[in-house]
């Protein structure tokens, strides 16, 4: 039984799992239960990056910083990578309030 569980888990990501509700219900002694406690406390590196990135934006944002929001937001947002056209201000922010919302 617990090899069949092991072997669900392993073919679904932990966040998906977390979004059912598969870890609720869970003994907190087991197994699976420890590593995916163990998983939700490893800082995830992009919510690092990106508190970073938006540290350093202000009123004017780097070339650096911008292609580091493209990127993410394609990331999190499932969709191909693309560089807004930087007089977009209106979209830039948007996709900036996204992000937060997402990784912070």
């Amino acid at each position: 039984m617990t090899l069949l569980i092991y072997k669900f888990m392993v073919d679904k990501d932990f966040a998906q799992l977390e979004k059912d509700g598969y870890f609720l219900n869970l003994d907190k002694r087991s197994k699976e239960f420890r590593e995916y406690k163990e998983w939700k406390e490893t800082p995830n590196p992009d919510a690092i990056l990106w508190s970073e990135v938006e540290q350093r934006i202000t009123h004017k944002i780097s070339r650096q910083d911008f292609k580091i929001v493209c990127e993410l937001h394609a990331k999190y947002f499932n969709h191909k990578y693309n560089e807004i056209c930087t007089c977009n201000k209106k979209l830039l922010r948007k996709w900036i309030e996204e992000l937060s919302k997402k990784l912070s």
